[in-house]
């Protein structure tokens, strides 16, 4: 009888932690990393980034990084958005330069789709890589790489 109470306590117990591991990250941030080391990995902030790209414009104030990518609210509630950072860096994965934007509306509904984008004038020569990330969340990111650093030659 005991083992037989067991094992369905066990096999609910261990949906609960599944079934909603977002809200156990929520309540215990620290348990993030163990769900993806197991491959389960949690969203807390309800947002990804989708279609995110970074490329050089030269005009007549110079050579710019021009970044553009959309946001998407994936949980079954409206998302309040924070500020967007950005950082580029260099071949050894060193950040070389930072900066913040807000998002261009404060919130998503769920399932709305938001574009956004931001222009830096005369990107660092090092960057080769941009990152973009919530601020203050670390699970939600995408990356840019090996955008051209110099498009002044190819750009006339």
């Amino acid at each position: 009888m005991g083992a037989g109470a067991l094992i369905p306590s066990l096999i609910a117990a261990n949906l609960g932690l599944i079934g909603w591991r977002a809200d156990l990250v929520s309540l215990l941030p620290q348990t993030a990393s163990f769900y993806a080391e197991i491959g389960l990995p949690v969203n807390v902030t309800g947002v990804t980034f989708d279609d995110f790209s970074a490329k050089t414009e030269f005009r007549d104030a110079g050579l710019a990084l021009v970044l553009e990518g959309r946001l998407l609210n994936v949980a079954h509630r409206a998302v309040r958005l924070p500020q967007l950072r950005f950082s580029l860096r260099n071949d050894e994965g060193r950040e070389v330069y930072a900066w913040t934007e807000p998002p261009p509306k404060a919130s998503l509904a769920p399932g709305e789709v938001l574009r956004f984008g931001s222009r830096l004038a005369s990107p660092p020569e090092r960057g080769k890589e941009v990152i973009v990330r919530l601020l203050g969340s670390g699970e939600s990111y995408s990356t840019a790489r090996n955008f051209p650093p110099n498009a002044a030659a190819g750009a006339r």
